[in-house]
């Protein structure tokens, strides 16, 4: 679920709160903020505690291995006075079934745009926690780790494209999130598509069954006219990063001899092109 800060299971994770006075400015609580972890559901208490302060109106509460061995939903209340006045502040997390260890492998970009590619799936009406149908059945994983695996191969797509082949890599953490974490964030969403493409392409058709049912069984061309519309976004958007790559923003000429190249480029970005478009192999 979008609200909930998704914490990886057996992991030791920094929650951090900055405290905000009413002119919008970073300032200290009177005291130590206290934290209380809690379940969503029947707000039993996981603990009650202390926290530390890190900076200037910024406290932190450590969360051991232990406390996130638990899967479920949780939300710690944070509770402290400023100017002697009574505040809290709560934050919902997410500790998964399956452990996360490609997501939490990740350097901080590159599990931004897991993140912001989650985003545009959770909030799917099919799943009751969120997300498409495939999150209902107990046996899959799909979820941010399945999306920082198919991560890898986004990154390996976008290399091997198109001229000039790249070295991107997840190990490097080399990738230019600033100039094009969108694009790498497309591409990410239409390989998630493709993977759930795969994923529905199994669902069964009963047949002699005369009976209510949800039929699921259409979800693959479902998917595939969504992934039609996000290819061709995706293309654009890789013409402009394979051209600014080769430094072939601009026109240029040769004078020296006569006039060589073309003012504009052949293939505008978004045309059809002869090579196979980019994750279809």
């Amino acid at each position: 679920m979008s609200q909930f800060q998704f914490v990886g299971r057996y992991s030791i994770y920094n929650l951090d709160l900055t405290v905000v006075d009413a002119n919008g400015l970073v300032t200290d609580a009177d005291s130590l903020p206290s934290a209380s972890m809690r379940h969503y559901a029947n707000d039993t208490v996981v603990f009650t505690r202390s926290t530390v302060k890190i900076a200037t109106g910024v406290y932190r509460l450590v969360l051991s291995s232990v406390e996130t061995s638990d899967a479920g939903l949780y939300y710690v209340l944070w509770t402290y006075n400023l100017s002697a006045i009574p505040q809290e502040y709560r934050s919902d997390i997410e500790i998964p079934t399956t452990l996360s260890s490609q997501f939490e492998a990740l350097s901080d970009g590159y599990r931004a745009i897991v993140e912001q590619t989650w985003d545009r799936f959770e909030d799917l009406f099919d799943s009751a926690v969120g997300g498409p149908h495939l999150r209902e059945y107990t046996q899959s994983n799909f979820g941010r780790e399945r999306l920082a695996g198919l991560l890898r191969i986004a990154i390996g797509k976008l290399n091997t494209a198109s001229q000039p082949h790249q070295s991107y890599s997840i190990e490097d953490n080399n990738f230019p999130f600033a100039s094009w974490g969108a694009l790498l964030e497309q591409a990410l969403y239409v390989e998630t598509v493709r993977h759930l493409m795969r994923s529905y392409v199994e669902q069964p058709d009963p047949q002699g069954i005369n009976v209510a049912r949800l039929d699921r069984t259409s979800y693959y061309q479902r998917w595939q006219s969504i992934l039609s519309v996000e290819q061709s976004a995706l293309d654009g958007m890789l013409d402009h990063f394979k051209i600014a790559s080769m430094n072939l923003g601009r026109a240029g000429v040769l004078v020296a001899g006569g006039a060589y190249g073309n003012f504009t480029r052949t293939v505008p970005p978004g045309r059809p092109r002869h090579r196979p478009p980019f994750g279809s192999w």
